[in-house]
């Protein structure tokens, strides 16, 4: 039986679009969209970490499951894989943006860095299909108690949820020669690790929602991100996985 979720509870369409697109970057052999790849990945990545470091310290302490068996988990999946994308472009002599060192420690990434800072190193090698993914982020980020903590846990959840099963899809459908450059990181991302952090988050979420006498939440308020959240997940095939 499948894990509930916000996507089916709202029915939203999280689907990869266009069911046999398959992202170029995994049967191209250009060093030019290498490149792009490995330089949207990161960037995408870097400021998701970001979010989620500061989105963790806003969540309840009272909500342990969702924070340490979801988002700190994700939180560290994640991590490792942008660590590999670095990894392939240091083999690669591709050129990343220079964001902040990251923190593994999520209370010292939260505080240690800015929102500023990673934004003056989004450079114009950043696919302009992205750049508003990161602008919103940093606006929710400053946005401080204007959203409930719930909201902002359901436009990641979403996020998570569509981006992964994409990925996982096209592990399934479509398998990544095990000598591609990037067959490293589709295995990251559809590790066991990152898919029971997701999965977690899925389960937690519907139990938020459900108690939302209990947790404040609020349905149009977390319902309006995850949507905004989905205008951007159209672009992913260009991106790349």
């Amino acid at each position: 039986m499948a894990t509930p979720s916000l996507a089916t509870e709202w029915s939203l369409d999280i689907s990869f679009p266009g069911d046999s697109v398959r992202p170029s970057i995994l049967t191209s052999t250009s060093p030019l969209e290498l490149a792009r790849w490995a330089v949207n990945t990161y960037a995408a990545s870097r400021w998701g970490l970001h979010f989620v470091a500061n989105l963790i310290n806003r969540i309840p302490a009272s909500e342990s499951r969702l924070r340490n068996e979801g988002l700190a988990a994700f939180y560290k999946s994640v991590c490792d894989i942008n660590a590999g994308v670095s990894e392939i472009a240091q083999q690669k002599g591709i050129s990343l943006p220079p964001f902040p060192a990251l923190h593994y420690d999520i209370g010292e990434e939260a505080s240690d860095v800015s929102k500023e800072a990673l934004g003056i190193a989004v450079s114009s090698q950043v696919a302009s299909s992205i750049k508003p993914l990161m602008d919103t982020m940093g606006t929710l980020m400053s946005a401080g108690d204007s959203y409930h903590w719930g909201s902002l846990v359901a436009f990641l959840g979403v996020a998570a949820d569509a981006y992964v099963s994409a990925a996982n899809a096209t592990k399934v459908s479509q398998p990544t020669p095990g000598e591609h450059t990037v067959a490293p990181f589709v295995e990251a991302i559809t590790s066991e690790n990152m898919l029971e952090a997701s999965k977690v988050m899925r389960e937690e979420l519907v139990r938020c929602r459900a108690e939302a006498s209990r947790t404040g939440w609020r349905d149009d308020e977390a319902l309006d991100l995850a949507q905004e959240f989905l205008k951007y997940f159209k672009h992913f095939p260009s991106v790349g996985l």
